[in-house]
């Protein structure tokens, strides 16, 4: 059972929190002094069942097992620090600390804080989620002759960002039968994403509500974490818009290029190795990025792509230093060119 636990977290910028939790017969006190969330500052006792609940939390995270000190592998000013000293009954107490730097589950202690001393900003946002509606008249080819000349197309687009989740969902759906989703769980990025869009709905006075006609809607809810919600709906255009949308959808591009990885199941780079007996391995390399291909080959079985290779190039076969982009297996029957015309890779390239 815990007997007393002592968190303090802050910046030189943003102000210091520090909480001090003592536990007696299963019943736990809370003192809170925080210079950037001053209401919260006092004392509070925790009901016997709230305690209990807070308690069991607590132990499922295992911070037991945390190590002593948390630092970054490169050197950060100012920033966040840390400092966590708690006591078990029977046990030493024990002191952890961090720098920029914190355990895996962090996020979860972080929401168990939450619950007795603000550790988040009341208008972080917790989740957003955009709807899109848009109804097109797409003309018909006249040869078809079905004797319209338009047909309606409907579409429905939907974004999703969860902060707890740490998710961003993508979705597409229109009436010709088309529906993908897309979702990206990734730890830690999709936080920092949210963070850096909540200045793109600060002022959503200016937008204007009002329909018009052949034009696109949405509508917008957005949850913070104090709990309240805001929802905008209006036209899918410059007067409808937030202000801040063009930054807001620029952030969301950024991170849907950055992490829309060309999937291995896919990629011949991957199940395009390990050719069968008796096949030849042609490798296509370039000199330079985006430039023209050429055909080496080779029976080094350890080379990939992106590996980069010395190659014979003219007639008087310079060594020359070439990127691997593709590799390719032949059957004799089927090679691309006559096998007498293929040079052979020399070696693969130093660092």
């Amino acid at each position: 059972m815990l007997e007393y636990l002592k968190f303090s977290i802050g910046g030189f910028f943003k102000g210091y929190t520090k909480v001090h939790m003592t536990v007696a017969h299963g019943v736990a006190t809370v003192s809170v002094e925080s210079t950037p969330y001053p209401q919260a500052n006092g004392i509070t006792t925790l009901s016997r069942e709230d305690s209990q609940s807070w308690l069991s939390i607590l132990a499922a995270l295992r911070i037991g097992g945390w190590k002593a000190r948390y630092t970054p592998v490169l050197q950060i000013l100012d920033g966040e620090t840390w400092e966590l000293e708690y006591k078990e009954q029977n046990k030493r107490c024990r002191h952890i600390a961090g720098d920029n730097d914190y355990p895996e589950n962090w996020s979860r202690f972080l929401q168990l804080m939450d619950l007795v001393a603000p550790m988040f900003p009341p208008k972080q946002i917790e989740t957003l989620a955009v709807e899109y509606d848009n109804m097109d008249l797409i003309p018909i080819d006249s040869d078809m002759d079905l004797g319209l000349g338009s047909l309606l197309r409907t579409t429905e687009e939907k974004l999703a960002l969860d902060r707890q989740e740490e998710s961003l969902t993508l979705s597409h759906k229109n009436d010709l039968g088309l529906e993908i989703q897309k979702i990206y769980h990734v730890t830690g990025s999709v936080p920092a994403l949210m963070d850096r869009c909540e200045d793109c709905f600060r002022d959503l006075a200016a937008t204007h509500g009002v329909l018009e006609a052949d034009t696109p809607s949405y509508t917008l809810q957005i949850q913070y974490h104090d709990g309240t919600i805001l929802k905008k709906s209006g036209m899918f255009n410059q007067r409808g818009l937030p202000t801040g949308w063009a930054g807001f959808a620029n952030e969301i591009r950024e991170f849907l290029d950055y992490y829309g990885l060309v999937h291995e199941i896919l990629d011949p780079g991957v199940y395009g190795i390990g050719g069968k007996p008796g096949k030849y391995r042609f490798c296509s390399v370039t000199f330079a990025e985006d430039g023209k291909t050429y055909y080496y080959r080779t029976d080094d079985k350890t080379l990939q792509v992106g590996d980069k290779v010395i190659v014979p190039t003219g007639t008087a076969n310079t060594e020359v230093k070439a990127k691997i982009v593709g590799i390719e297996y032949f059957d004799e029957g089927e090679l691309p060119m006559p096998l007498e015309e293929v040079k052979p890779i020399i070696r693969k390239a130093g660092k």
